[in-house]
């Protein structure tokens, strides 16, 4: 059995209970056998480095190697578990052997291995075989660079049955690191490259549905456990949770009759003297590995919105986004809501930032840019000017167009700007006519007229009149209230005076005269029409109003005060109100005692 886990450091070498061995630092983590799907991610020019842990039902041996086989100095063989205690008890033990050929009993627990710096492989081999007797299986997980995989389904691991029956419990059987042994499993590999295997095999390499590589049908599958390691499998396997190794990995081994045969994990569910056709060379290739983890990736499409998609972690940087970690589903992860900075256009073209702005805060800007997680002074927010096309009448060309900004293209050519758009996109049509618009003022209550106003906000707007191409004072006789002369009383001398061409509404606010419609001061009198005015014994020369106001008695239009015959005033009507009563009598005691001058 197989598990493979990462581990905090490859110099960490005294960890109770595991074995491993060092072939560097500690760098990425990949399931059992995924140990170069991180490699192949590094370039040919740098090493990488590998830990990982291991455990099999019962003997197994691994090596990095390339799609023809592996060599004596990438293959770590020769372990054998002969109780359940080695295979699955206790924390995972540094494993430092064998040197050589021969054969080692790794003692209680998992394998834990710390390999020193690689250069990147193409492909990571688990070769197993178990003792024909109860239950078999891998499981395992390593950490390559950056990267950590298990023996996981759907992650690009293939086996191919050899149909060779080793036994874990014979010393003879036992695959070392011996040149023979090794050429033995070399000729095997090159026997499923070929899909050459005979009816005793499973042809070629097979994937979880029995397919070959070229897409035929091989005989039997690659299997995997029903539960992860968390204590049980689905009943398929008697061990609890393997110490060192992810919970997610699963168990591996190998199914000759998938259709018949509900657990390969069971040495009793095989036929035959050899029914699982062991050893089993399992493989995996260390690029498709690392494509094909992935984890909850949290990110924003072109619209603001947040979007939560199952991605591999570098294509989630790509998309700054948020990866959420390797293996986890976004069916059970929910992104919480994101701040950083906005990038917009603000005034007159000039592209702003602000901080601490949501997504979809950020996406109601126009023409902005969210940055999650980031803030201002750590995005390229260009603050020049933004471009755009600018439409505007040449008087020499007709309508034309520039890309230029916003203040430009407003000030400088009268036009209309379009953001960020380029004159090949748009096609500058002529603006809407405008025209006199004459409307009834709601403050003054007059007729106002307005110039260049578009015939929607005329009829619309102001309710008004709309002159298609004319002016205010196209339409001065049309657009203006009844004119006329005014006659009013100059306040500081009191002479009376006339003005020409108002409204009466004008004359009454302003001047307080008398409005004549439709007529000029030429043709009204504004002097007044005076008269003999008698107030009392007095005569006065005054009109009519001020006659009546003063309390007189208008004697008549034109009549000078020497033919008018005032009456004696009464000497008894103190008032003056014509009658003699007791008003007269009151205002008398109300005057008593003073003295007349």
């Amino acid at each position: 059995m197989i598990h493979s886990s990462k581990f905090a450091s490859s110099s960490s070498t005294t960890v109770t209970g595991q074995k491993l061995i060092r072939m560097g630092q500690p760098s990425v983590c990949i399931g059992v056998c995924a140990v170069l799907a991180t490699s192949l991610l590094v370039s040919p020019a740098h090493a990488v480095d590998v830990d990982g842990v291991i455990t099999v039902d019962n003997a197994y041996g691994f090596a990095f190697g390339d799609v023809n086989g592996i060599t004596t100095t990438s293959y770590y063989g020769g372990l054998r578990n002969t109780s359940a205690g080695e295979i699955a008890n206790g924390s995972p033990v540094l494993f430092t052997g064998p040197t050589g050929p021969g054969y080692t009993n790794p003692g209680i627990g998992p394998e834990l291995y710390d390999l020193p710096s690689l250069a990147p492989p193409d492909y990571m081999y688990l070769i197993a075989w178990s003792d024909d007797s109860s239950y078999q299986g891998a499981i395992g997980s390593f950490t390559i660079g950056t990267t950590t995989v298990g023996t996981l389904p759907n992650t690009g691991w293939e086996v191919f049955a050899t149909g060779i029956d080793l036994d874990s419990t014979a010393v003879s059987d036992t695959l070392t690191t011996d040149p023979a042994d090794v050429q033995l499993i070399n000729d095997q590999i090159a026997i499923a490259n070929a899909n050459a295997g005979n009816a005793g095999t499973s042809i070629g390499w097979v994937d979880e549905n029995g397919v070959l590589p070229n897409g035929s049908i091989g005989l039997g599958g690659l299997a995997f456990s029903t539960d992860d390691n968390t204590g049980g499998s689905g009943g398929q396997l008697p061990f609890g949770a393997i110490q060192g190794i992810p919970s997610n990995a699963r168990w591996m081994w190998y199914n000759e009759d998938p259709v018949n045969i509900a657990n390969p994990f069971e040495a009793s569910s095989g036929g035959g003297t050899d029914g699982h056709k062991e050893f089993l060379i399992f493989r995996i290739q260390v690029e498709d590995v690392l494509q094909q983890i992935t984890g909850c990736c949290c990110w924003f499409d072109d619209a603001g919105i947040q979007v939560q998609s199952q991605l591999s972690q570098a294509d989630c940087a790509a998309l700054s986004g948020v990866y959420a970690g390797d293996g986890v589903d976004c069916e059970n992860f929910n992104c919480q809501q994101i701040t950083g900075a906005c990038c917009f256009l603000k005034d007159f073209g000039v592209m702003w930032c602000h901080n601490n702005y949501t997504a979809s805060d950020c996406a109601s800007l126009p023409l902005s840019t969210f940055y999650p997680g980031q803030s201002c002074s750590d995005i390229p927010c260009d603050m020049e000017p933004t471009l755009g096309a600018c439409c505007y009448e040449d008087p020499d060309l007709g309508w034309t167009c520039v890309e230029t900004d916003e203040i430009k293209c407003l000030e400088s050519f009268g036009g209309t700007w379009y953001v960020g758009q380029a004159c090949a996109w748009i096609d500058c049509p002529p603006p809407p006519p405008t025209g006199a618009c004459c409307y009834e003022d709601p403050d003054l209550g007059t007729l106002t007229c307005d110039d260049n106003v578009e015939e929607f906000k005329c009829l619309q707007v102001f309710g008004g009149t709309w002159y298609p191409g004319l002016t205010c004072i196209d339409i001065a006789d049309e657009c203006m209230d009844p004119r006329g002369a005014c006659c009013f009383q100059n306040p500081d001398d009191g002479s009376y005076d006339c003005i020409d061409n108002i409204t009466e509404f004008d004359c009454n606010l302003y001047y307080n005269g008398i409005w004549t419609g439709g007529a000029t001061c030429a043709d009204v009198d504004c002097c007044p029409k005076l008269g003999a005015c008698c107030v009392r014994d007095v005569c006065v020369q005054t009109t009519t109003d001020s006659c009546e106001e003063a309390g007189g008695t208008w004697m008549g239009l034109g009549l000078p005060c020497d033919q008018a015959d005032c009456p004696e005033p009464c000497v008894f009507d103190v008032t003056g109100d014509g009658v003699v009563n007791f008003s007269d009598l009151l205002a008398i005691i109300n005057n008593w005692g003073l003295v007349c001058p």
